[in-house]
């Protein structure tokens, strides 16, 4: 968990549950439909297309739904990325800040150039 960034830390976690929750509904809610469309078959009711219908519609809602949870989980990643990135950056800065108070304490004057990539 972040601790600079508490709340958004809390955010990140809630998304990557909720995700992983809303897609094992949905892949089990599209078992349950393709179970649906087989028994509608097997009992044999004439075969009318609008018996599968229900079962068809159930299966691309559930596939849907598998979707929305993933892209949910994935915004959830997201944000841990970002805080990955922002703790990297956080740390070269501050090497790279030792690293010039070092070099500055060594016997270079305040004077001096500063190197190119500083300037």
């Amino acid at each position: 968990m972040n601790t600079r960034f508490p709340l958004l830390s809390l955010l990140s976690i809630i998304l990557r549950v909720v995700g992983l929750l809303v897609f094992t509904v949905g892949g089990l809610a599209f078992f349950g439909a393709l179970v649906y469309i087989n028994t509608t078959a097997s009992l044999g009711s004439n075969e009318k297309y609008s018996d599968f219908i229900p079962g068809i519609i159930s299966v691309i809602a559930s596939i849907v739904f598998a979707i929305f949870g993933i892209i949910v989980c994935v915004i959830g990643e997201i944000i841990g990325v970002a805080f990955a990135i922002e703790d990297n950056t956080r740390r070269t800065a501050n090497l790279v800040e030792e690293s010039i108070k070092q070099k500055n304490t060594e016997g270079l004057s305040p004077k001096t150039n500063p190197p190119k990539y500083l300037a």
